[in-house]
């Protein structure tokens, strides 16, 4: 069975005009790559136009295009079954990247056009453009087959992807900044689709925030029935907190109680006792009305015991 390899490519196109010999650049291509720590089994020239350096998990290739001798073809491939597909993704964008360094340095290219895990990205001076974006894996729910699902990706793949651009979005590596003059016609251009795309995507987005508008809004107090019934304590308790502020006596009353308990305690030590001892369990003082209508009382008894103390307070009373 034929192993399958992913793959990343850089196509370097120079100025008009400008020739070189391939086999002299290719020369000190082998030591940079090394000092990066690559090491490779197999090195060789493939006829006079193109360099490959081989290991068993990435294969470098560097030849000039068949048609047009002004584009050097720079492609890094790693299999896809290996341990770490993301870091060897990374080493192989790295790889390619450090061999489109080494060509364009010293000589001025045109443009360089960069193939990276389904992304297609044209390189400027200080400025990444993406022409095509990172295909975006959703999860399926429909039940689709797996050939439908390759025939619609297949499709995808084939699409028109020079139509639009916007501000890249690099990947791990990130696409290095080669010396490269892009011309002013081609950045205008570039500028224009950007904008298109900017345009697409504000509209994607103000359709979506229209149909969440559209869209049944919940019960503000569907809650599940364990939270329902914590908010539901919550309420009690404050409601109880409230009333007992509420309730709370200030000094001046708490010292009118204590002085009538105790006036009380005299007149019959068992009564007045009793009801300062109920006052303090209750915490919060007692009160006036309740403690003078013990007072009261207590003075009526004792005045039909014929006791004088008790016509005394009864009188003060009232």
């Amino acid at each position: 069975m034929r192993q399958r390899f992913e793959v990343s490519t850089a196509s370097i196109r120079y100025q008009g005009g400008t020739a070189f010999s391939f086999a002299p650049r290719a020369e000190g291509l082998t030591p940079s790559l090394e000092d990066a720590g690559f090491d490779f089994s197999i090195i060789g020239m493939i006829g006079e136009n193109e360099i490959q350096y081989i290991s068993p998990e990435l294969i470098l290739t560097i030849g000039r295009d068949d048609d047009d001798p002004r584009i050097l073809i720079v492609t890094a491939e790693s299999p896809v079954d290996v341990a770490n597909p993301r870091q060897t993704a990374r080493d192989r964008f790295t790889l390619c990247s450090l061999a489109v360094r080494h060509f364009v340095a010293g000589l001025a290219a045109e443009e360089v056009i960069w193939h990276h895990k389904g992304g297609r990205y044209l390189t400027a001076p200080g400025r990444e453009i993406e022409i095509q974006r990172k295909p975006v894996r959703r999860a399926q729910v429909t039940g689709d087959t797996a050939v439908a699902k390759a025939a619609r990706r297949a499709a995808a793949h084939a699409a028109d992807v020079g139509a639009v651009a916007t501000d890249a979005h690099t990947d791990d590596a990130g696409a290095p900044s080669a010396p490269i003059a892009l011309t002013p016609e081609r950045r205008r251009r570039a500028m224009a689709e950007a904008d298109l795309r900017r345009d697409a995507t504000a509209a994607r987005r103000r359709a979506r925030d229209r149909l969440m508008e559209a869209s049944p809004v919940e019960p503000a107090n569907d809650y599940e029935p364990d939270e329902a019934a914590t908010i539901r304590a919550l309420r009690a308790s404050q409601a109880d907190l409230a009333e007992d502020r509420r309730q709370e006596l200030n000094l001046p009353t708490k010292l009118t109680i204590y002085t009538m308990n105790s006036t009380l305690c005299i007149m019959a030590f068992p009564v007045g006792a009793g009801l300062l001892t109920y006052n303090l369990l209750r915490g919060n003082g007692g009160s006036v009305r309740a403690t003078a209508s013990a007072i009261a009382l207590t003075g009526v008894a004792l005045t039909i015991l014929g006791q004088p103390m008790g016509a005394d307070l009864t009188a003060a009373l009232l």
